[in-house]
């Protein structure tokens, strides 16, 4: 071991743990070491997605990863020590549905902590899949979030991917931008959009109007509603709402079409997500809670957001940071949230 070596036990967390050191530690030209990866879930290990993204760091930025093989509960990466300023473009390939979302994480991690631009073709993967952002929530509350804190998304979806074909194509550039600092406050609701989307399989059924059904039938009043059908390799949905407030804060709740259950079931999962948001006073949902602790640890000093709890996410994430970069972010209870601001 050097005394750049950076190692995290895994077994803090599940996959968010590698999407949260292995950038940083890149970002800052040290060696980590990733042990008992993922050691708690019910498939221990590197799972495609996790590889994918590990290996997509390693080659945009010419370092070197050892142990990265599917199932692998050990990895090692070695940056280079002379990375290349000019921005950086790959390709990945996934056999699977394996999520998309999540290795663009990983990536804006690294943009975060970097300040250097990169950018990747995805063929095949999952869009909308289980344990994972979809691109709805991704376009229009992780994109405009990020934008905030200094990260700027270009996402171009030629295909769709739903479980279990994935089959999805399209093209992200990262890019880093100037910010100024951010302090993200929960104030009055300016609007509630709907997207709805499913495969053309369902078009017959009506599977994405009926989805929004459930909210034309509730007290929940929505500002827009888009509808989309989309070429996909095999059948599938999604609804996600967008919840904006007054100011700069967003909100997210999503689910996706199972089989099975009606599009109506479906579509009443997000009212009552839509109405739990609505009671808290927090200014990001769980989901953001621990995907901008990244952010937050590049982000000017006073930058600040508040969240309603502290989940097993939003530790594990805290832990990782503190032990690369130190006591970046405090931590403070104001009533029924928590407030993070970077210090």
């Amino acid at each position: 071991m050097t005394n750049t070596e950076i190692v995290i036990d895994g077994s803090i967390g599940g996959g968010s743990v590698l999407r949260v050191a292995v950038p940083i530690a890149i970002a800052l030209n040290k060696t980590i070491k990733v042990t008992n990866i993922r050691a708690r879930r019910k498939k221990p290990g590197l799972r495609l997605q996790h590889l994918s993204g590990c290996e997509l760091l390693a080659n945009l930025s010419d370092s070197i990863l050892k142990g990265g093989k599917i199932g692998s509960t050990e990895i090692i990466v070695k940056p280079n020590k002379d990375i290349n300023c000019d921005p950086q473009f790959g390709k990945v390939e996934l056999s699977t549905a394996a999520s998309v979302s999540l290795i663009i994480q990983a990536l804006s991690n690294y943009v975060f902590a970097s300040k250097l631009e990169v950018g990747f073709e995805f063929k095949g993967g999952g869009t909308h899949t289980d344990w994972s952002p979809n691109f709805d929530y991704l376009e229009n509350v992780i994109k405009p979030l990020y934008k905030l804190f200094g990260v700027e998304l270009v996402i171009d979806v030629q295909n769709y991917g739903f479980y279990p074909k994935g089959g999805a194509r399209g093209k992200v550039t990262i890019s880093p931008i100037s910010s100024s600092g951010v302090i993200l406050n929960t104030n009055e609701t300016e609007s509630i959009s709907l997207i709805s989307i499913a495969s053309n399989h369902l078009k017959r059924a009506s599977v994405a109007e009926r989805q929004i059904a459930s909210f034309v039938s509730s007290e929940i009043k929505f500002t827009q509603k888009y509808v989309k059908y989309v070429e996909t390799s095999n059948p599938g949905s999604s609804i996600t709402a967008i919840i904006k407030y007054m100011g700069n804060s967003l909100k997210g709740v999503s689910s996706l079409g199972k089989r099975g259950v009606r599009a109506e079931k479906i579509g009443k999962d997000v009212v009552e997500g839509v109405r739990n948001e609505l009671h808290k006073f927090s200014s990001v949902d769980n989901y953001m809670a621990d995907q901008l602790l990244v952010p937050l640890a590049f982000a000017p000093k006073e930058s600040s957001y508040t969240i309603s709890e502290e989940t097993s996410h939003v530790n594990a994430n805290l832990n990782v940071i503190k032990q690369i970069l130190g006591p970046v972010i405090a931590q403070q209870t104001k009533g029924d949230i928590i407030e993070l601001k970077r210090v």
